[in-house]
């Protein structure tokens, strides 16, 4: 009878920690994948990152020594890097796109995505850093409290540089 309850404990107890065990190296596997990337990038464009942050599939950083912006994004098992120069921004805002359904005869608001709008000097283009897409991940993490966030601290720098070019 005793031997019948240590068993069907056991079993019990491996149902819950074998999963766990396998979620969790899944995870510190992506982990250490995200770290692979970041490292690369940050040593491809000798970047020194100091103020920064990393959620979901996105990390972006900034360089205040050489005034650049690291942003990386992740679709599937591909991850893009993309690096801009903080000087030659003039303007960063943040685009919102919602979408206002009917279910069930009451009107619901959807977060489909938000991006970062980086408008530059010289040139027309504008830079769009999306942040979120619910195409992508359906899962909402405060993404229009980190984008207002990440537009402060783009403004700032931008700001900065520009009275600090029109002194010098």
């Amino acid at each position: 009878m005793e031997t019948g309850i240590i068993i069907i404990s056991l079993v019990l107890v491996g149902s819950v920690f074998i999963p766990y065990y396998f979620l969790e190296r899944n995870g510190r596997a992506s982990r250490k994948q995200w770290q692979v990337a970041y490292h690369k990038a940050v040593k491809a464009h000798q970047l020194n990152i100091i103020t920064e942050e990393a959620w979901e599939q996105n990390y972006i950083g900034i360089d205040d020594q050489l005034k650049k912006l690291l942003f990386i994004k992740s679709y599937d098992s591909v991850k893009t890097d993309t690096v801009i120069d903080l000087n030659n921004l003039s303007q960063c805002k943040v685009i919102e796109v919602r979408k206002y359904p009917r279910v069930k005869d009451k009107k619901t608001e959807i977060l489909e995505r938000v991006d970062l709008e980086l408008s530059f000097h010289q040139e027309e283009n504008k830079l769009f850093l999306n942040l979120y897409d619910n195409k992508i991940n359906f899962s909402e993490d405060y993404e229009i409290r980190r984008a207002e966030k990440w537009k402060q601290i783009i403004s700032n720098h931008i700001h900065n540089y520009q009275r600090g070019n029109r002194v010098a």
